[in-house]
């Protein structure tokens, strides 16, 4: 995949809990339960893999739907995040 390290797409697979935004105390518990119940579940996958086909065409039928990423500018004191290690 372009633009994604190899240490964060298992995590878009599995769901995460985005560690700089605030959670609830049961964040966890309920990731856990969406996970146990889809996890196995045919009827879920094959149907989220259904919306992705008609994702993916809806935008390749009109690029113009692509609503890109705004750049942002980081404050001198600020380094952007990534999980790729240094070194």
């Amino acid at each position: 995949m372009k633009g994604l390290d190899a240490e964060v797409i298992p995590s878009l697979r599995q769901g995460f809990l985005d560690p700089w935004a605030e959670q609830t105390p049961n964040a966890k518990l309920f990731l856990k339960a969406f996970w146990r119940t889809t996890r196995n579940n045919p009827q879920f996958i094959s149907r989220l893999k259904r919306r992705y086909s008609l994702f993916k065409e809806t935008i390749a039928a009109d690029p113009s739907l692509i609503i890109p990423y705004p750049e942002v500018e980081l404050p001198q004191n600020v380094i952007p995040f990534s999980s790729r290690k240094v070194g």
